[in-house]
């Protein structure tokens, strides 16, 4: 049937952009902001044609683009890239090259030229033969995304790269603040892990429950410490088994809904420092905590030890104070209403 590399053509994109924002302020309407790109090292399906980071000058193109915008839209909010980094990829050096051209452009022409950068976190753990990590590993795994740890995690297709990214998230979101030189919105396009694409890329349904339960937790525990300013994550799966946490195509709820839930609902406001007398190598448990107003606090706890429960105190100064036994593998909750506390859980 073809792919449709035989029907594209040469389009001047720019020129079709501005156009397309001055026939909106024309009618009373404005654009606020766009993202550049789309997975902008996959060559799937249109192979050499598609430009992506290895066949074509992208951060060019991109810089000549925001130049045209900005010049005669200066309000319009450019973010870069839509980027495929993952840290199986070992990619984050390259892209704190493009941020480093884009300065230098605005040093040159005197214009901002990026307000922000997203990029996708598209990863599984299973290889190519759909085989499992072991489920430590799986929830250890998310600990890659701001400190020196090892990277459990394969590429997409299944694929491991041996020079893979540790901490790689943190140093993204710090090493783009100093190149810039200013506060940039920073988000990410969110893929829970899934199975290798050539299986079924959103599908979640070979992973544990309360593995999937555990690192969605724990995923938005580290980004809202490390103050990112928004995630997108897809929404619809065929069915409950592809999107655990989410909706189905139908708009049934998905098996571990209520966690995101109560996440969404809780996990809110400003966010407080945890302190701990044991480290997290010795003792496998993760702690967020955040106060919606004066009275209302949130406590979200995770074992992430698979094999073994342990009893931890929990101390919120002159609100709660109590010794509590978490499950092996599990995900608990405080929530904290003024002298009420409610705590609920899951694990196994």
């Amino acid at each position: 049937m073809g792919t449709g590399v035989e029907s594209l053509q040469s389009a001047d994109n720019i020129a079709n952009t501005l156009v397309y924002l001055r026939s909106l302020r024309d009618e009373g309407l404005q654009l606020t902001g766009f993202v550049f790109g789309g997975e902008i090292e996959d060559e799937s399906g249109f192979g050499s044609l598609k430009p992506t980071v290895y066949n074509s000058d992208l951060i060019g193109i991109y810089i000549a683009y925001a130049r045209a915008i900005k010049t005669e839209f200066p309000n319009v909010k450019m973010y870069a890239f839509s980027s495929y980094i993952a840290a199986t990829r070992a990619r984050v050096s390259q892209y704190l090259d493009f941020l480093n051209r884009i300065r230098q452009a605005e040093l040159t022409y005197g214009q901002v030229l990026i307000d922000g950068f997203t990029f996708n976190e598209s990863y599984v753990y299973m290889d190519a033969n759909g085989n499992v990590r072991d489920s430590q590993l799986v929830v250890d795994d998310t600990e890659s995304l701001y400190r020196s740890t090892p990277v459990y995690r394969y590429d997409v297709l299944g694929n491991t790269n041996p020079t893979q990214d540790s901490a790689y998230l943190v140093t993204l979101v710090e090493q783009t603040q100093a190149i810039l030189g200013r506060t940039l919105d920073i988000g990410i396009f969110e893929y829970l892990p899934a199975i290798p694409a050539q299986m079924g890329e959103v599908d979640t349904s070979r992973y544990a429950d309360m593995d999937f339960i555990i690192h969605y937790s724990d995923v938005a525990g580290i980004y809202a410490q490390l103050g990112l300013d928004y995630v997108f994550r897809i929404m619809f799966g065929a069915d409950l088994n592809f999107h655990k946490a989410y909706f189905d195509r139908y708009g049934n709820l998905g098996m571990n809904y209520p966690v995101h839930m109560q996440i969404k609902q809780y996990f809110q406001g400003d966010l407080l420092n945890v302190s701990r007398t044991i480290p997290y190598d010795d003792s496998k448990v993760k702690v967020y905590a955040a106060r919606q107003d004066t009275n209302r606090y949130f406590i979200m706890i995770l074992n992430k030890d698979v094999s073994r429960d342990i009893t931890m105190r929990i101390d919120l100064p002159s609100r709660v104070e109590l010794t509590i036994r978490l499950p092996r593998r599990s995900y608990t909750s405080l929530i904290v209403d003024g002298t009420n506390v409610t705590v609920s859980g899951i694990g196994n």
